[in-house]
């Protein structure tokens, strides 16, 4: 009554809102925008938050306004709807170079003749599998079981030790007498494939 008594046309005049302000982006866009950055990783497209402001601009009413939305807004926004701005994956499967699809295409075609020659002991050749790998001489498991009052009390040798290549070759009825290839690495390339170079392939195949 005592603001009515100071201004009589109060009554006409719309109500404060009072508690948490709304927010500048409404929640009603939060389904498009989650459809458009879907559409875009799929597609490989390069996402920023300025692409996404002209996305939202476009299908807003307030286009017209050039400060239709803040980029900081903007990334509040898109934290408190659950994205997250990080390093993408890099695909490479679809990026190989011709020569190796076409010897790919030639093997498959060699390994399926081979295959239909199956009944016919003479002119089938067996296949033979062989791959390489590698173990540390200290490697093991890091979790185990312990006391929480004791703490861990086994003690692994600090670092991983010395890397022992492995080689072998398998076909349908085992493992090839006398193919296991096991030797110390001596380069430090950081990927034991690099450890079976062409000199030793051929010894050990010979």
């Amino acid at each position: 009554m005592a603001d009515y008594n100071r201004d009589p046309k109060l009554l006409d005049k719309p109500t404060k809102s009072r508690g948490r302000p709304a927010y500048a982006l409404s929640t009603s866009h939060q389904e498009t925008v989650r459809s458009y950055i879907r559409s875009a990783n799929k597609n490989g497209e390069y996402i920023t938050l300025s692409n996404i402001r002209d996305f939202l601009k476009e299908a807003s009413e307030n286009s017209a306004n050039e400060d239709f939305l803040h980029i900081s807004t903007l990334a509040r926004t898109l934290n408190r709807w659950g994205f997250e701005f990080g390093k993408g994956t890099r695909s490479q499967h679809l990026k190989e170079k011709d020569h190796v699809i076409a010897a790919r295409q030639r093997y498959l075609r060699k390994k399926r003749e081979n295959r239909l020659k199956g009944n016919k002991i003479d002119t089938y050749q067996p296949e033979v599998y062989l791959d390489e790998s590698y173990v540390n001489k200290n490697h093991s498991n890091d979790f185990i079981w312990y006391s929480g009052e004791d703490g861990p009390w086994v003690q692994k040798p600090t670092g991983k030790g010395e890397r022992l290549i492995i080689v072998n070759a398998i076909t349908k009825a085992g493992w090839v007498p006398g193919a296991k290839l096991i030797f110390k690495s001596t380069r430090k390339t950081g990927d034991y494939h690099g450890q079976m170079n062409s000199d030793l392939f051929k010894k050990w195949l010979v």
